[in-house]
Order: structure tokens, then C-alpha cells, then sequence
């Protein structure tokens, strides 16, 4: 039996939502290069930065990125989210999460 995957190019996508205040075109540039920056991602292929959703709380991109082997795939997600995380962090972009407010009434 032989494992084909071990042999196989793999990829990875990150979802991630940023706040409505950010400058989405920098938050693009800066998911560019942290996934361009990933030490699996397949060279000759450009990653791809999509902006996917206007959601409730965020403005939701993917991150596609192509890596040299399919095994290191959750590796590969791990390095890419940190990335990411890191960026986004240092220029003040902020992460939001769903707020809800409930009215009690008697």
C-alpha cells in the first residue's frame, strides 16, 4: 500500500473576519504576505486573498494558500493563523466578535 498523499501538493484556507473599521485594503496586503511569507506554502503558485462576506459583526476574508505536501497540511493552518493573528495584531486591526443585547422585561 502506498500512501499518495505523502507525494501530493495540499491547501490550506483560513477564514478570517475583520472589524467594518478596518482599511480592507490593507488588511488584504497584509494576508498576502503572510501567506506568501508560510515556510510550506508551493512557491510557483500565488496564494489567493478573497473578501467573501459582508457578515453581522465583520467583513470576512479567505485565505487560500497551496503547500508543498498535503501532510503538513494542519501544520500549515497553525503557522498561517498565527501569521495572520500577529499581523493584524500589530497595525491595530481588530477582530470582532458577534455583541448581543437582551431586554429583559417583567
Amino acid at each position: 500500500v502506498v500512501n499518495i498523499t505523502r507525494q501530493k501538493e495540499g491547501r490550506v484556507i483560513v477564514s478570517v473576519g475583520v472589524s467594518y473599521n478596518s482599511d480592507m485594503h490593507l488588511v488584504e496586503k497584509l494576508l498576502t504576505k503572510c501567506a506568501k511569507e508560510l515556510p510550506f506554502a508551493k512557491k510557483s503558485l500565488e496564494p489567493v486573498i478573497l473578501m467573501t462576506e459582508f457578515a453581522d459583526s465583520s467583513v470576512n476574508f479567505e485565505v487560500r494558500v497551496i503547500i508543498e505536501k498535503a501532510t503538513d497540511g494542519l501544520l500549515a493552518r497553525h503557522q498561517l493563523m498565527f501569521a495572520i493573528w500577529d499581523a493584524l495584531q500589530e497595525n491595530g486591526i481588530e477582530i470582532p466578535f458577534p455583541q448581543r443585547v437582551v431586554h429583559l422585561e417583567k
